[in-house]
């Protein structure tokens, strides 16, 4: 189940070519840009899917007037292949929706 989104709710999308070898991914998103205390944000594993996505998470749980950074952690079989990010939001006073994207490519 899923809350309503509201305008200050980020979209994090991943994609990339194919995950024939990825298990999954978890969502984490942190006020600094070194990780510190970084929350992992989903309860279970993403599944990849094995044509490579596109990957939707929504993030609602967000003040406003803000800065988040995100990261995806990359699964395979059971352990940790890798991470991509930070990526840095900046969450304005008012407004949106907004949407913002990390992208991770890998061959």
């Amino acid at each position: 189940m899923r809350k309503k989104r509201t305008s200050h709710d980020p979209i994090t999308k991943k994609q990339k070519q194919t995950d024939v070898w990825t298990t999954g991914f978890n969502v984490y998103r942190s006020e600094s840009a070194t990780g510190t205390n970084k929350e992992k944000l989903n309860d279970v594993l993403i599944d990849a899917d094995p044509s490579g996505g596109p990957y939707t998470f929504i993030d609602d749980d967000l003040g406003s007037a803000k800065a988040y950074y995100y990261w995806i952690e990359i699964i395979g079989g059971t352990s940790c292949q890798g991470f991509a990010g930070p990526v840095k939001v900046e969450i304005p006073q008012v407004g949106g929706p907004y949407d913002y994207y990390i992208p991770l490519f890998v061959r």
